[in-house]
């Protein structure tokens, strides 16, 4: 935060992937070779409230904003 990309465009965390986040951590706690093919994650319901919006909707962002096209 305060300094900006190569484009001018201040830096800023502005929505936080936690579904992203979540998963790749519920990765580390899983062995490769146990054949798990899920992890249970409890203790996250204050993250998730009906109040959230679009969901990862809001995380696309335009084409022509897209630091990858």
């Amino acid at each position: 935060r305060g300094r900006s990309d190569a484009d001018g465009r201040p830096l800023a965390a502005t929505w936080i992937a936690l579904a992203d986040e979540v998963a790749a951590a519920a990765d580390l706690a899983r062995r490769k070779d146990a054949r798990q093919p899920a992890v249970v994650v409890r203790g996250l319901g204050d993250f998730v409230t009906g109040e959230d919006g679009p969901g990862a909707a809001a995380l696309l962002r335009a084409a022509e904003e897209d630091l990858f096209p």
